[in-house]
């Protein structure tokens, strides 16, 4: 059977919108821990604010957070990270 990854790029678009941009994030994963048996990995792609900072009790094991440079464009950013999924 072949395995399943999902990737995600996440960016603050403004330095002073971490407090606007953590609930969605929270948001997000609590729905991907609901689904978390239909994927055997999440990357979270880190452009340019610390995810780990604000990763509290997610409930999903599952996860690797790979921090990017904030200046590649989400496709760069994609094809920077396909080389290292291992799914």
């Amino acid at each position: 059977m072949a395995s399943k990854a999902i990737l995600v790029n996440f960016r603050m678009y403004t330095p002073f919108g971490e407090k606007f941009y953590v609930p969605i994030l929270e948001f997000f994963m609590q729905t991907m821990a609901k689904y978390q048996d239909e994927f055997d990995m999440l990357y979270l792609l880190d452009s340019n604010w610390d995810i780990g900072s604000v990763k509290e009790s997610w409930g999903i094991s599952k996860v690797k957070i790979i921090k990017l440079n904030s200046s590649l464009t989400y496709s760069d950013a994609y094809k920077s990270v396909l080389p290292q999924v291992k799914e």
